[in-house]
């Protein structure tokens, strides 16, 4: 009976393991178990336990049955742990058992199994010497898994070497190549599973080899989608896949892909490629997203292809839900209209699929919206969306996320819809769809976050374009509904819902803020937030636009890279980005005055962004064309945005606004009178339609003005066109002066000004508005956070002062003319002074909170700026110095007279400005001194040289520089110098005087001077300024003891500048034994001279000598100071001016002397008006005087003969730094000088025979300050 029974199981599982898996193995299965359970109760052990194991195990692997392996699993263990275990239990036991081990581990993740597992895999592969690498690997996988699970570096490298050693031994067997392979990919080794399989696929043309093609392309696929690798992982990826297609390589192993599967991969691969943005696994966000991109269909040929490969794989596999949903959300996306035959294969798949799937939902909801059919006056656009999504039934939207978002593009496209046509029922209709959506999502639900961005953007764009009429109250509700929420997101819906009442703009200006704060919280696996750097441009824009505050445009650049950063490798996104980006730099490059700039940003939006903005891609190459003075290609640039929208819908059409700016603008830049015409009528046209919140940033009063006034400019106009011009213009004038943060002030302020002064030519109040104007114009610059934001906001006023100077000069106003110099001079450095006194001035005026904050906040917000400047108005900060008080600073000084050198225009007279230490103001007429001629060659040849420094032409752009240096001394002195010295006769010793050169006149080194056989500087004790209000916060601040806390920097990046080296051991050892020495010294050890280290000592230094490189940079503020690098970079680093100006106290406590051997760091190459240098910077900082160099200064020994003899004069005079640098030119021009005993013997050697009188050593430095 036993042996009967004994027999029948084991033909059972020879049947079994003969893979005879029909019905008949399962029903005797049932038997076998029924015998196998009465022969280990007859006769118990590990022989008859093994046996019902292999039953069990059998009918695990062919039923699934749980039961069954749990069983399995236990009669192994059974007979495992006997006694005489060890003559039954082979090595295939061994294996069987641990195989059972590792498939109940991948059900329960019970970490005991799968130690367990692996030790039976280890005892079956122990003895086999090299034997049966399938198991090798098998048992390399299984330790792959735990070191996944539980980490442990031996797992991994016990795994490693198994590998290595099949691999190694594999004799040409492909496939333990391959299953190798996916070991060495799970365990961190993706490259070189990938280069196994590369090997494979290429080497074998069988079915071995196809798979091998086929693990490739995942592997690819999935580096990509895991944003690990890049496009060519796709390009691989769809070569192989077509590769496979191509040669007919997908059948003869049973896990070889179909050709189905490969189609459907192609499908998805291709749909990367396209960079459309959607998911592989499209979930309810992106079916409504492909149905916005319907309305404008994509035509893209990856996308056509991968359609055509997802069909195939639905016809073949119906049942392929994921790969019908992605056909079915292409569909959309292309505008596939209702009677497309695919829409047939997903019926079918609807059919077929099991409606329990998460993705059949879907798939209904996108064949409902295919199926749909306007009528014929329904367009695509948002008003088909609505159609459309009120079409859906309710029983068509299982589930919240579904209903919720299908709610949230209803939302979307009505409140799109409700701007278009300002409908504020349906804007009203939006927002209670929005509001149905949230209220279907718990909060935390991923789907929750985006709709709230979809809000936001609605809400935003509602506010802006004037349907402040829509109630927020709901949205109130929903978003402050839970205590303590405080998600960054909702916050920022929040403010725009509680907003709502706000009539004022502040409400947008807390948004900003708030949205800021969320983008600075981004979470980089969130899309929500990558969604909101979008969805908030507008807001930024117009805030912009409001305020002026180049902020907004720094936050459009900071959405542009965190939008990029949050969504990498999405094509068609990555250009939207990148057209972002050049959006703001273009705004950026246009209020910078940066021709070049503006015109290489507008081109790249246009190369970018022309097809979904054409009109915006000519508008800004116009603009940019603007400023860089081409008229052709403002032309060319208006031409593109006025074709851009021809024919086009009403709502899209160029508006009357912007079409009148157009032929403005292009009128005036090609003086044609009847194009301007047309503008003028226009802008009449549109400033006596309804008030709009966009048109109001800007004024049509003021535009029309402007253009009135130009036509009148051209001659044959109407006598009527400036009587217009001034009406419109005192308007908006009126306007900015009842709302002083109004943007634009400053420019209507200039335009009304001009406009009088042609009205009049002399009589009127031209002067006094040009001065409101130059006044605004510095509140514009105190608005902005850094030196970068005010100097480019500086840079619009731009010759505004110059102008007023000259009808002040003819007016015979000198007191206005002082005022007009002052508040056209040194506009950075001003702001960066006067607003360290907001607090106690707002603290005068009651706002002792905004004070507060002020003082406290490390990085101010637009918000709280514009507040404090709002509430004090005109008060002292833009009151500029005046002569009295110039004449203060001046005899707190010891100096006679502050002269401001205001050059002519061509061919035209200058003057020089007098304000003499008793407060009184004079005019001296310079007949030759004018802006071109010795001035402009100067200049031009001082900046090649500059832009040859380090090239093979610098030894001859340095002669050309000699040469017009030699020139322009000749030229000053007659020309400039001895009439203003003359003013000067009979003063009692040698007359002081501070010089303020305006314009270009500030490259002209004015004390070296040629007046005969002598120079100005011999004759007469010269100080610069940049205005006199530097001069007046210099002298009211006292000197710090000149040996309390001295600094010496010596070649600070370590270029083995000998003589910069020779000059610091030189003063230090003569005048500085104690000072705080940093850099590189010849022979002894100092601290690294790094950003840092500069940066802890220089607001405490009483005395700063630096000698390193500087660079006068071409945009002033990125002039810097070269420093070492930390931890050795060999590079160094950068102290810039504006870094000093960013983190510098209220300066007022006590100075520094600051004495800069550094190249050009007294220069500034344009922008000469602001004068932001680094000796002025410092001055507005932590110094009380400054010598700076004007040029390049060599590293010569000459150099640091004049410094050593500059600091023994200083020691004598330490209050009079001005007088000791007087004392030490003259030495150096003294053909009879003598060096003092204390100077070094070496020194002495090195300077033997040279030419101290050389203007290119000792004319190079100059004083300011006290």
């Amino acid at each position: 009976m036993m042996e009967k029974r004994l027999r029948r199981v084991h033909e059972v599982l020879q049947r079994y393991a003969a893979c005879e898996a029909d019905e008949d193995v399962r029903e005797e299965l049932d038997d076998a178990l029924k015998d196998a359970r009465w022969l280990a109760e007859r006769e118990p052990g590990p022989r008859m336990w093994l046996l019902l194991g292999h039953v069990m195990r059998a009918r695990w692997d062919l039923l699934d049955d749980a039961d069954a392996l749990d069983g399995a699993i236990a009669n192994y263990s059974r007979a495992g742990g006997s006694s005489d275990a060890e003559d039954e239990f082979d090595w295939t036991d061994h294996l069987s058992f641990g195989q059972l081990l590792l498939s109940r581990f991948e059900l329960l993740e019970d970490l005991a199994d799968l130690d367990l597992g692996i030790d039976r895999l280890r005892m079956a592969t122990g003895g086999l010497e090299g034997l049966l690498s399938r198991m090798r690997i098998k048992l390399a996988d299984a330790l792959a898994t735990r070191f996944a699970y539980a980490g442990g570096g031996a797992d991994r490298v016990e795994a490693l070497v198994i590998l290595d050693g099949v691999v190694e031994r594999a004799n040409g067997d492909p496939e333990d190549v391959v299953l190798a392979a996916d070991a060495y990919s799970r365990l961190g080794e993706v490259p070189r599973g990938m280069a196994l399989l590369a090997e494979v696929s290429s080497a074998d043309d069988g079915p071995i080899g196809a798979e091998a093609a086929w693990d490739l392309a995942l592997a690819h696929a999935g580096r990509y989608e895991r944003s690990e690798g890049s496009l060519d992982d796709v390009e691989a990826a769809i070569g192989l896949l077509s590769g496979l297609l191509s040669d007919a390589r997908l059948a003869g192993r049973e896990l070889s892909p179909t050709e189905a599967s490969c189609h459907a991969m192609l499908g998805l691969l291709l749909t990367w490629r396209s960079g459309i943005g959607l998911s592989a696994f499209p979930d309810e966000y992106d079916l409504f997203v492909a149905l916005q991109m319907g309305q404008e269909p994509i035509a893209h040929d990856d996308l056509d292809a991968a359609i055509g490969h997802l069909t195939f794989a639905v016809e073949r596999l119906p049942e392929d839900l994921d790969s019908a949903l992605l056909l079915g959300v292409l569909m959309l996306a292309t505008g596939v209209g209702p009677n497309d035959p695919a829409l047939d294969l997903l019926g079918r798949t609807l059919s077929v699929a099991s409606e329990e799937q998460p993705p059949w939902p879907r798939l209904r909801v996108v064949t409902a919206l295919l199926r749909y059919t306007p009528g014929p006056d329904v367009p695509r656009g948002d008003e088909r969306i609505i159609r459309q999504l009120e079409s859906l039934g309710d029983a068509a939207l299982a589930g919240a996320s579904l209903r919720a978002a299908r709610s949230a593009f209803l939302g979307v496209a009505l409140a799109s819809r409700a701007v278009d046509t300002g409908d504020e029922e349906m804007g009203g209709r939006g927002v209670a769809a929005f509001c149905d959506a949230l209220q279907d999502l718990e909060p935390g639900e991923p789907l929750r976050a985006i709709i709230v961005v979809r809000l936001i953007y609605a809400m935003i764009s509602m506010r802006v374009y004037d349907l402040e009429a829509v109630s927020l109250d709901r949205v109130a509700s929903i978003m402050g509904g839970g205590p303590g929420r405080a998600d960054p997101i909702d916050l920022v819906a929040l403010e725009l819902a509680r907003g709502r009442q706000d009539t004022t703009d502040a409400v947008l200006t807390r948004t900003a803020a708030r949205v800021a704060e969320a983008l600075a919280a981004a979470v980089p696996e969130d899309p929500a937030y990558a969604l909101l750097a979008i969805a908030v441009l507008p807001l930024f824009f117009e805030r912009y636009a409001a305020t002026q505050s180049l902020d907004y445009l720094d936050l459009v650049q900071r959405c542009a890279d965190l939008a990029r950063t949050l969504q990498p490798g999405r094509s068609l996104l990555d250009r939207s980005f990148a057209g972002m980006a050049a959006f703001g730099e273009v705004i950026q490059a246009v209020v910078r005055r940066d021709g070049r700039g503006a015109i290489a940003a507008a081109e790249r939006f246009r190369l970018l962004m022309s097809d979904e903005y054409p009109r915006e891609a000519g508008l800004f190459a116009a603009f940019a064309a603007a400023i860089a003075g081409n008229a052709d290609g403002i032309s060319a640039g208006l031409g593109l945005a006025l074709d851009a929208r021809t024919g086009a819908p009403p709502q899209d059409a160029v508006n009357t606004g912007q079409l009148a700016a157009m032929e403005i603008i292009q009128g005036v830049a090609t003086h044609d009178p009847d194009l301007l015409s047309r503008g003028i009528e226009r802008a009449r046209e549109m400033i006596s339609g309804p008030r709009f919140h966009i048109g109001s940033l800007t004024s049509g009063q003021a535009i029309l003005g402007k253009a009135l006034a130009f036509r009148h400019g051209l001659g044959g106009a109407s006598d009527d066109d400036l009587a217009e011009a001034l009406a419109n213009l005192e308007e908006a004038a009126s306007d900015r002066r009842t709302n002083p943060g109004a943007p634009y002030a400053a420019q209507i302020f200039a335009d009304l000004s001009e406009a009088h002064r042609a009205e009049s030519e002399g009589v009127g109040p031209a002067v006094d508005i040009a001065l409101e104007g130059l006044r605004a114009r510095l509140r514009e610059v105190q608005l902005q956070s850094g030196s970068e934001h005010m100097l480019a906001i500086s840079k619009a006023g731009e010759g505004e002062a110059v102008r007023v100077a000259g009808w002040c000069v003819a007016d015979d106003r000198p007191g206005a003319l002082v005022e007009a110099l002052e508040l056209g001079r040194g506009l950075v450095l001003q702001a960066s002074i006067s607003v360290r006194s907001v607090p106690d001035l707002l603290r005068a005026e009651g706002a002792d909170a905004l004070a507060a904050i002020w003082e406290v906040e490390a990085t101010l917000k637009p918000e709280h700026r514009t507040r404090a400047l709002t509430v004090l108005g005109d008060s002292a900060l833009q009151r500029p110095a005046t002569a009295a008080e110039i004449g203060a600073g001046l005899r707190a000084t010891g100096a006679d007279a502050l002269a401001y050198l205001l050059p002519g225009a061509t061919a035209t007279g200058g003057v020089a400005v007098l304000v003499r230490a008793a407060g009184t103001t004079s005019i001296v007429h310079l007949p030759g001194f004018h802006q071109d001629g010795p001035v402009r060659r100067y200049a031009a040849i001082h900046e090649a040289y500059l832009a040859a420094y380090r090239t093979p032409e610098e030894q001859q752009a340095r002669r050309d520089w000699s040469r017009a240096l030699d020139e322009v001394c000749g030229w000053a002195g007659p020309a400039v110098m001895a009439p203003l010295l003359e003013q000067f006769t009979g003063t009692s010793g040698l007359p002081r005087l501070v010089l303020v050169p305006v314009g270009a006149a500030g490259v002209v080194p004015w004390h070296a001077a040629r007046l005969g056989e002598v120079r100005v500087c011999e004759r007469s004790v010269i100080s610069y300024a940049a205005s006199g209000r530097q001069l007046i916060d210099a002298a009211g601040r006292p000197c710090r003891p000149l040996l309390g806390y001295p600094v010496i920097v010596a070649d600070p990046v370590g270029e083995v500048m000998l003589n910069s080296r020779r000059e610091c051991a030189e003063i230090a050892r003569l005048w500085y034994p104690e000072a705080v020495r940093l850099g590189r010294w010849r022979n002894e050890q100092a601290r690294p001279a790094t950003v840092p280290e500069v940066m802890s000592v220089l607001f405490e230094a009483s005395m700063l000598h630096y000698s390193g490189h500087a660079s006068s940079a071409a945009w002033a503020a990125d002039s810097f100071l070269h420093l070492a690098g930390r931890d050795g970079a060999p590079d160094g680093e950068r102290l810039a001016i504006k870094d000093i100006l960013r983190s510098a106290a209220e300066p007022a406590g006590p100075g520094a002397v600051v004495v800069l051997t550094a190249c050009l760091s007294d220069l500034t190459r344009e922008s000469h008006d602001e004068a932001l240098t680094l000796s002025t910077a410092l001055l507005a900082t932590v110094a009380v005087a400054v010598v700076g160099s004007r040029w390049l200064v060599a590293d010569d020994p000459r150099t640091a003969a004049m410094m050593a003899m500059f600091h023994r004069h200083l020691a004598l005079t330490p209050e009079d730094p001005a007088l000791a640098l007087h004392r030490t030119q003259r030495w150096m021009l003294d053909p009879a000088r003598e060096m003092p005993g204390e100077i070094s013997d070496r020194l002495r050697k090195v300077t033997e025979g040279l030419d101290f009188a050389d203007p290119r050593i000792w004319a190079a430095f100059t004083h300011q300050g006290r």
